[in-house]
């Protein structure tokens, strides 16, 4: 399991930016970010993250909130999901990163391939 930090940290470095490109992308400084990176404060007690914030972060990169919150083990994972495969994976998280426009365009990309490959048996 991971701590808050460490996704935090992970979603900086999959993103691929800079450090002053994601902050001003998430709208944190620099220095906080490199504080949330960390799992305890400088008096070395548990550092408290508030939910907004983490919302924020995860709204402004794609990455999805319920899983963060898998990562570092507030929520459980659902038992009902299905495995999916590292390509399926990598397609998901290229997926999350489009604005909500270019999602649909996918889907719809996808329905119209789907319509033309059931028209073709």
């Amino acid at each position: 399991m991971k701590t808050i930090g460490q996704v935090i940290e992970q979603i900086f470095f999959e993103s691929g930016l800079s450090m002053r490109e994601f902050s001003s992308q998430i709208g944190y400084s620099r220095q906080y970010i490199y504080d949330l990176f960390k799992d305890k404060d400088k008096d070395g007690t548990v550092r408290k993250i508030q939910l907004d914030t983490l919302k924020q972060i995860c709204d402004r990169t794609n990455y999805d909130l319920g899983r963060l919150l898998q990562e570092t083990g507030y929520i459980k994972n659902d038992e009902t999901k299905i495995n999916i495969d590292m390509e399926q994976e990598k397609l998901l998280q290229l997926f999350n990163k489009l604005d909500n426009n270019n999602k649909n365009n996918v889907i719809g990309y996808i329905n119209g391939l789907l319509e033309s490959q059931i028209d073709n048996k």
